[in-house]
């Protein structure tokens, strides 16, 4: 009986492990950059070499976009939030150096349909749709909360803005412990650069 389980066990085991996919990494190092680019392995081929290059070519444009304020050091790398059967979340940051304090960033959430290589929307994931005065209220009000970078620290979002001048993010990433997503701000958009990305908490679990 123990036999018969633990091989039903390794086939299942197998069978999760093939579903999902290998993300590795591709490393360039040449002058001021220093990039990292994910290379996904999905079953389909097409949507692997889709998210693969939709990816690299969204690098290679910030790389671009930055080298013209002559930066000291540019650089660029990937986590993944969430991996499902037929989703990948990651975060993609790109950074640039021009001297002083500090650099700047841009924090991407990226979020693609394994079996076609598309991005996908945050309302694919169970997500209230919502219009841009809703969100703004929710976020005024506390009815969606706000957290810094490590998602669990909360933040006030004092550099909120004005309805007139608040954007809704297309940036999101899936909820990595639970249901929904957490929509992304850059630093200075809803706090201070200390905060790192701020997260809006759709669903939110505590």
């Amino acid at each position: 009986m123990f036999k018969k389980t633990a091989l039903i066990l390794s086939a299942c085991l197998v069978l999760t492990a093939t579903a999902f996919a290998e993300v590795t990494p591709k490393v360039v190092k040449k002058g001021n950059l220093d990039l990292t680019y994910p290379v996904f392995s999905f079953e389909n081929k097409a949507a692997e070499k889709k998210a693969t290059k939709y990816v690299q070519d969204y690098i290679d444009k910030e790389v671009k976009a930055y080298q013209r304020h002559n930066p000291i050091n540019i650089s660029a790398d990937y986590k993944v939030i969430k991996e499902r059967e037929w989703y990948i979340s990651l975060e993609v940051t790109t950074y640039e150096y021009t001297g002083g304090a500090h650099g700047m960033y841009y924090t991407a959430g990226l979020n693609f349909d394994k079996m076609t290589g598309e991005l996908m929307q945050y309302s694919d994931f169970n997500a209230p749709k919502l219009t841009k005065e809703e969100l703004y209220n929710g976020i005024k009000n506390g009815t969606y909360m706000v957290f810094c970078n490590d998602r669990k620290t909360p933040s006030s979002a004092p550099f909120l803005p004005s309805l007139d001048k608040f954007r809704f993010t297309k940036n999101f990433i899936v909820d990595p412990e639970g249901g929904g997503v957490y929509l992304m701000y850059q630093p200075y958009e809803l706090d201070c650069y200390a905060a790192g990305v701020t997260y809006v908490g759709l669903i939110y679990y505590g």
